[in-house]
């Protein structure tokens, strides 16, 4: 993911979207969910939110 205008990005928001919606486990779908709803989506800022969790 580059910036949120890329397709790279748009896909990646997809494939987050999937495994969400596709995930048994509370806390992945939490995670996901932290990130995508996120405004200041951008790679450094998911890279810190799974590093926290």
């Amino acid at each position: 993911m580059n910036t949120p205008n890329t397709r790279s990005f748009q896909m990646g928001v997809l494939f987050a979207n999937a495994r969400k919606m596709n995930s048994k486990d509370l806390k992945t779908r939490e995670l996901l969910d932290e990130v995508l709803n996120n405004p200041n989506l951008t790679d450094h800022h998911v890279k810190n939110i799974f590093k926290k969790k």
